[in-house]
């Protein structure tokens, strides 16, 4: 039976219910080791292409470590990633004195300050300038900044209003 209430039809079906498929509920061989010779030797990365970097000892990344350090799994972080991990280095070690209580716990999450802006009439959030070398040129380096201030020192960032 399966969890919307069908019955299976023939042996060996397999039926897909809400998105995900489902199989008749078959045992399945117990997990035995490979017998000696039998092993597969680990796939080698693509020519041209370099393994991924070994997670750091002891799980993965934390507060204070670099931000481009790799992931639990040892690949490279997602800019998401990255910038979620600045964040809450900044909360660790803030860079700027003009921090509330509450920006900080936003960026113990990974979440960037946010604040009221009058002239765009809303809330507004801090933003990372890649400095002193754009991010487009390579740069990796950060400073937080809100976005009147990041357009100040960058002149490929326009807030808007």
């Amino acid at each position: 039976m399966f969890e919307a209430g069908f019955n299976l039809a023939y042996e060996g079906a397999m039926i897909i219910l809400g998105g995900r498929a489902s199989e008749p509920n078959v045992p399945k061989p117990p997990n035995e080791p490979a017998p000696p010779g039998d092993t597969v030797p680990p796939e080698a990365p693509p020519e041209g292409t370099t393994p991924p970097e070994k997670p750091a000892p002891g799980g993965g990344w934390k507060p204070g470590d670099d931000i481009y350090g790799p992931t639990q799994r040892g690949t490279p972080p997602s800019d998401r990633t990255i910038g979620r991990r600045f964040w809450k280095n900044e909360a660790e070690n803030p860079s700027r004195p003009d921090y509330s209580p509450e920006d900080l716990e936003r960026m113990e999450r990974g979440e960037p300050p946010q604040r009221y802006n009058d002239d765009k009439g809303g809330i507004e959030s801090m933003e990372r300038s890649h400095e002193p070398v754009p991010k487009s040129e390579g740069g990796k380096d950060m400073v937080p900044r809100w976005p009147q201030e990041h357009a100040e020192v960058d002149p490929n960032r326009y807030p808007g209003y």
